[in-house]
């Protein structure tokens, strides 16, 4: 690291990032302690985050460009070489600082020279901000000696530390632990906070310190589905040696614990970018609204007109039918589809399904009720639930045919 002349470095690792870059370093040179740098290190991205960059006009901003993409793992670590703050925080650069973090952390880590790290809970958010849930530390707070807050991580198998976003430390700590190992590319900050724990205490702050942005195409996510692999085999190491007084059993204990989390992680990614998931769910949820209005329609309409007037149950079925088929469409369409076609287009061809299913009905009904000798009631529940089912796939392939949007 160079001469220390700010107090803080906040450093931003980037790549690809020009849709969220730019309140990242906001946030950052907003916070209300002044005596920062805010030095971000491009990977060498092309797709105009530097021209976000360039609309900033701040001298405590430091923009730095590799000469050709070095990965994420060496593009940390510029980071760490390029820091000159006594205290240092790397963030992602797709997410954000909240006001006053900075400061509360600083006067932690000016009060008592024992503790390497200070860290608070995280804000949990999708890729446009929406709040997913608050993720804490484990039950740690206010100061931990680094050997408990070690052996806890170890043997519960989890960043209890949590994103680097969420860190301030020390840089002469960081220097003593000799920056970031790139070769484990999920636990790169897992593993720097362990050793930086044998260094020195932690200290957990009450309120959240940061966002951390859930997005699809980040690192975080494409490293997902090895995540459970690389805890394993860093706390295997780490107990290896003993470190915090650690045994191999405590490795299994948090091997444990880490394949259920990597788990529960995969499952999180999945709803949130699986579109494809997504549409089955929505479909689910459609279908069965779907499949209660339409028996609803139907049970209102039998017991008025067939029932209580007299009518053919021929009549009931045509306005059920259209009640249903007016909801479904709409329900398709909006929520599950999301076609742009014009209603005159595209209706038509979904009607075409339900007035064949309409005349199955109508011939169907009648063998049901009086050859079976079911309800009425039930009979048509019966058929509702085929229905809703055998609608799905045919619309999917023919009604609203590749038109949707994205």
């Amino acid at each position: 690291m160079s001469d220390v002349t700010p107090l803080v470095t906040i450093g931003i690792p980037s790549y690809q990032c020009a849709d969220f870059i730019g309140e990242a370093v906001a946030s950052a040179l907003s916070q209300d302690f002044a005596d920062l740098e805010v030095v971000v290190v491009d990977d060498a991205s092309t797709d105009g985050t530097m021209e976000v960059l360039a609309g900033f006009d701040d001298p405590r901003l430091r923009v730095l460009v590799n000469d050709g993409n070095v990965g994420p793992g060496r593009n940390w670590n510029r980071v760490l070489e390029e820091a000159r703050g006594r205290y240092v925080k790397v963030m992602g650069c797709d997410d954000v600082l909240l006001p006053g973090s900075v400061g509360a952390q600083v006067a932690v880590l000016e009060a008592d020279p024992e503790v390497a790290i200070v860290t608070g809970p995280r804000i949990l958010v999708t890729e446009k901000g929406r709040r997913i849930m608050r993720r804490g530390n484990g039950g740690i707070r206010g100061k931990a000696k680094g050997a408990e807050a070690g052996r806890a991580m170890v043997r519960r198998g989890s960043n209890l530390v949590g994103e680097p976003c969420a860190v301030l430390a020390r840089a002469s700590a960081i220097v003593e632990a000799g920056g970031f190992h790139e070769g484990n590319p999920y636990c790169i900050d897992m593993e720097m906070w362990l050793r930086l724990l044998e260094i020195g205490d932690l200290y957990v702050l009450d309120e959240p310190v940061a966002k951390y942005r859930i997005v699809g195409a980040s690192w975080s996510a494409a490293v997902a589905d090895t995540q459970d692999h690389d805890v394993i085999e860093l706390l295997r190491e780490m107990t290896a040696r003993g470190a915090f007084g650690t045994t191999p059993a405590d490795a299994e204990d948090g091997a444990h614990y880490a394949r259920r989390q990597a788990f529960g992680r995969r499952l999180v990614y999945k709803a949130l970018f699986d579109v494809e998931l997504q549409r089955k769910v929505l479909y689910l949820m459609i279908g069965g609204w779907n499949t209660l209005f339409g028996f609803l329609a139907f049970s209102a309409a039998y017991f008025l007109l067939v029932e209580k007037l007299g009518v053919l149950y021929a009549f009931a079925f045509i306005a059920s039918y259209t009640l249903a088929t007016l909801n479904a469409y709409w329900g398709y369409k909006l929520v599950v589809f999301r076609t742009k076609t014009k209603f005159l287009r595209e209706f038509p061809r979904f009607a075409i399904v339900y007035v064949v299913a309409l005349g199955v009905n109508l011939v169907v009904f009648p063998w049901l009720t009086n050859t079976l000798g079911l309800d009425p009631y039930l009979s048509q529940a019966i058929f509702t639930v085929a229905l809703v089912v055998g609608t799905y796939i045919v619309n999917r392939r023919f009604s609203f045919r590749q038109e949707h949007t994205a």
